[in-house]
Parts: structure tokens; C-alpha cells; sequence
């Protein structure tokens, strides 16, 4: 009985329909309620498990039933579009897991590793013992990174940036020859200030005495073996400067110079980077940081005596140790200026690209120079460390 009344109720629906569509009466001209038992459901028992109304969905969106049974649109705000969904299409297993096993791009550990070729991205640690296999047919070359890092160039084209200092290379063979490379192509010269020469030498740099200026050996600290005050000995504007020659660097790009240093005497001049000369005297060409009598640090770019400063500046405090960085970018375009506290964290940075020298007749020397206006013994700054490196490879 149930099955007929099934039967009867669909074949009214489809005579109807079947009736509208002869007479060209549109559908949604028929009845609510008759548009309505269109879209339910009938199980065998004659019982409604559903409604489909198309007011309920939308265009290329997921279906699922609400709460009472009726089929109803996932909005997309909330749920995948069908396109969407497609892209796990031939997922073999979970997504969540294959997610989790990836090492991160950056700061990634990899253990039990074998490269033999590409370019490893930076700031990666290869941990293991020895089953960790980098490139054993090839020959690389050291380049210092800064702290614990390093760089391992291949001749087969790999560079491998930023690996962690006394990890064990495997059959890495790391040969005179590509040892002496590096130290050609990318050369980092410093001094740790541990002899008061005293305007001697300071390998690799000079001491250099500013009317009649001095250094006085100072007492280590915890972190800063070695330091060396840069003094004035009772003359107007003496001091004392750590530099190469004032010709040493034609900029070409990737030149940069590092210092930990201390400011003492708040109104000396100091400088600290490149600059070719040796006196207070403003430089012809220059790219350093530059303290003009003040505690306060600009960033400072001459080139044949025509000069400018950054817009931002930062004011030390006398008595803390601070790193100074000054960095040609590649080309030589642009200097950055930047100065760091002792654990490493930026105080500030700024850089400039104008009044920047890269012709013959534009050399300049390294270093840092500080001298005192008053006519009294004073010492001006603190050196700790001073070095010279190039991040572009020389050819040579």
C-alpha cells in the first residue's frame, strides 16, 4: 500500500511537470508547496528524508545537510571550494604528518645528510658524525660567516651558507690550496688590541699617534679580552688612530668593517670605518660612523669633499661596549651603518647612497681615529676589536 502511494505521488509530479514543460509554463511559476515536494526525499516507507530547495545553495560551493536533514551550501568563508579540493587530489597519505617531517626553511636541524651538489639555503646546521656526507668528490673553500658560521664554496658549483662551526664534514677533503683560495678571495684582517703599541704596529693595521696622541692599555672585562684606550695627551685635538694607509681601499662593492668599541670622553671626535685622513680634519672621502664631538653616532659619506649624513642618528651612553658594522652593499651604491648592543640585538641602522666614491683618485684607508678638543690628557674611546672583510668575492 505504502509503495503505491509512493509510486502515485511521483507519477502526479512527473505528469505535471511533464504537462508545464508541453505548454511552455515555466516551473517556477508552478506552486510553493508543489516547488517544495519537488525537492524531497521519499524513502520507501513514504517518508520525507530531506528537502532540496534551490534557494539553499549556491554556485560551486560544497554540499552538506544541516541539523534537520536538508541539504544546504557550505559557505565558502568557511569551507573549501570544490577547485580548492582538488589539490589533494592523489594525497596517498596524511598531509598533516608529510607537513611536520619537512625541516623548516630557516634555522632547520639536519642530521645524516649526504649533498653532493646545489645550494644548501643559509643559516642551516649539519649535525651528525660521520655519516654526514657533504659533496666528497668535490673541493671547497672556507669563507667565514661571523660568529660560529662559515661558508663551503665547491668547485662543482655547490655553496653550502651558514653551516654551524666543528661540524663533522665526513669525507670532506679541505685541501691547502682551497684553504688558500678563501683566504685570497674573501679575507677578514683584525686586530683584538692586546699590545699598547703606542704608534707601532697593530697587525694587520698601524697605530698612529695624533699630535703626539697615546694608548693606554686598559684592563680586560668579562667578554672583552684586549682593549686599548685611544688618548689625547694634552694637546687641542690629539688623539690617537688604528688605520691602514688612507689609500688602501678603492670601494668596489661588499667591503665592510667592524668595531667593538666603548665611548669615553663625551665630546671627542671619533670615527669609525673608512676615511682618508688622519687628523680631525674633515675626510675628502669617506663611509663611517661618525661621532662630531658628541656621543651621538650618524652615518657619514663623503666623496672629493662633498658630504652627508644619514637622517637617523643614535646617542651611546659613555662606558658600554657596542658593535659598530659599516658595509658597502655589492655594487658599492649603498652604505649601511649600524650599531649593535653587546648580545648582538640592532640599536640602530640607516644607510645612505649618494656621495659615495668608486673611481680612481677616491681611495680611502680603514680604521677607527678619536681625538680630544681639550688641552688636557684624555682618553677619548675604548677599542676592543677592529677588523676589515669583504662579503663580494675578490678576483684575484
Amino acid at each position: 500500500m505504502k509503495l503505491r502511494k509512493v509510486f502515485t505521488v511521483k507519477l502526479l509530479l512527473l505528469l505535471v511537470i511533464t504537462t508545464m514543460q508541453v505548454r511552455g509554463t515555466p516551473l517556477y511559476a508552478f506552486s510553493t508547496k508543489v516547488q517544495k515536494a519537488l525537492g524531497r526525499m521519499i524513502d520507501s516507507d513514504g517518508k520525507f528524508i530531506g528537502v532540496l530547495y534551490p534557494s539553499n545553495l549556491t554556485a560551486s560551493e560544497l554540499m552538506a545537510t544541516d541539523a534537520t536533514g536538508n541539504i544546504v551550501s557550505l559557505p565558502a568563508a568557511s569551507y573549501p571550494l570544490p577547485s580548492e579540493l582538488a589539490y589533494v587530489k592523489g594525497v596517498t597519505s596524511a598531509l598533516q604528518t608529510q607537513i611536520n617531517a619537512k625541516a623548516p626553511s630557516d634555522g632547520a636541524t639536519l642530521t645524516n645528510v649526504t649533498i653532493t651538489s646545489g645550494t644548501m639555503p643559509s643559516h642551516q646546521t649539519l649535525a651528525g658524525s660521520g655519516s654526514t656526507t657533504i659533496g666528497v668528490n668535490e673541493n671547497y673553500t672556507y669563507e667565514p660567516q661571523g660568529t660560529g658560521k662559515f661558508i663551503l664554496s665547491g668547485s662543482g658549483g655547490a655553496d653550502f651558507s651558514g653551516l654551524s662551526d666543528g661540524v663533522n664534514l665526513g669525507n670532506v677533503s679541505m685541501t691547502y690550496s682551497s684553504m688558500w683560495n678563501s683566504v685570497l678571495k674573501y679575507p677578514f684582517y683584525f686586530t683584538e688590541c692586546f699590545i699598547n703599541a703606542s704608534g707601532a704596529a697593530l697587525d694587520p693595521f698601524s697605530g698612529y699617534g695624533i699630535l703626539s696622541g697615546t694608548t693606554v692599555s686598559v684592563p680586560g672585562v668579562e667578554n672583552h679580552p684586549g682593549v686599548l684606550a685611544l688618548t689625547g695627551t694634552g694637546s687641542v685635538n690629539s688623539g690617537y688612530a688604528i688605520r691602514t694607509t688612507v689609500d688602501a681601499i678603492l670601494p668596489s662593492g661588499g667591503e665592510f668593517v667592524v668595531a667593538i668599541f666603548s665611548p669615553v670622553l663625551n665630546i671627542a671626535t671619533t670615527r669609525i670605518g673608512f676615511f682618508d685622513t688622519t687628523t680631525v680634519a674633515a675626510p675628502s672621502d669617506s663611509a663611517c660612523i661618525s661621532f662630531p664631538g658628541t656621543l651621538t653616532a650618524w652615518g657619514y659619506t663623503s666623496s672629493n669633499s662633498v658630504a652627508g649624513t644619514t637622517t637617523t642618528s643614535y646617542t651611546t651612553t659613555a662606558g658600554t661596549f657596542y658593535k659598530a658594522l659599516v658595509k658597502y652593499n655589492n655594487t658599492a651604491s649603498s652604505v649601511a651603518f649600524t650599531l649593535y648592543d653587546e648580545a648582538g640585538a640592532v640599536l640602530w641602522t640607516d644607510s645612505l647612497s649618494t656621495n659615495i666614491g668608486t673611481v680612481t683618485g677616491r681611495e680611502l684607508g680603514v680604521g677607527i681615529l678619536s681625538v680630544s678638543p681639550n688641552a688636557t690628557s684624555d682618553s677619548c674611546v675604548k677599542v676592543d676589536l677592529l677588523g676589515l672583510g669583504f662579503s663580494k668575492e675578490l678576483t684575484r
